[in-house]
This record gives structure tokens, sequence and C-alpha cells, in this order.
């Protein structure tokens, strides 16, 4: 987790089906609702892995959300990694 004034930066993996085609509008609506800005970082049918950023509340509530879901897919594991590995001294992301 990346501590920005106020702002968190999350990684997380959502395993299981999450091939749906309604995943990611679904995604980006509730990371709308909750107001945060949110990458996908690696996307296949089997994992889908994101990065969200904003008031950690938020955050921690978008990462529950994803691992519940839409009907459409199945959640088998939500996995949080450290990014503060990932982050350049400008603030972004490498890779």
């Amino acid at each position: 987790m990346i501590t920005t004034q106020d702002q968190v930066t999350v990684a997380f993996t959502l395993a299981g089906q999450v091939g749906a085609r309604d995943f990611p509008d679904w995604i980006a609506r509730h990371a709308a609702k909750l107001g945060i800005a949110y990458d996908i970082a690696e996307s296949t049918q089997r994992s889908l892995s994101l990065r969200a950023t904003g008031a950690a509340e938020m955050v921690d509530a978008f990462a529950l959300a994803c691992s519940l879901g839409p009907q459409s897919v199945e959640i088998e594991a939500l996995t949080f990694a450290d990014t503060s590995a990932d982050l350049r001294s400008d603030g972004f992301f490498s890779g």
C-alpha cells in the first residue's frame, strides 16, 4: 500500500472466473460511486489485477465489492500486493 496525502494506492488480484463481459463496466461503475481511480494491470479469463487509488476506506470498500462482483463472475480469491517497489519517485508505477 502506498499513502500520499490522504490517498492510498493498493494493488490487488482477483482470481476465479472473472472473464464476464459485464465485469469491466461493473468495476467502472463501482469505482465511480466510491471516488476511486483505478487501472487494470493485467486481465485473463482466470485473474484480474487492479491498482486502485483513493481514500483508504473507499479503496478497501472497492476491493471488497470487486471480490463479491456481479453474478456473472465467481471470485475464488482476493490477494493484495505490496506496490511500494513498483512506485517510481515521480509517483507513477513502473512497468
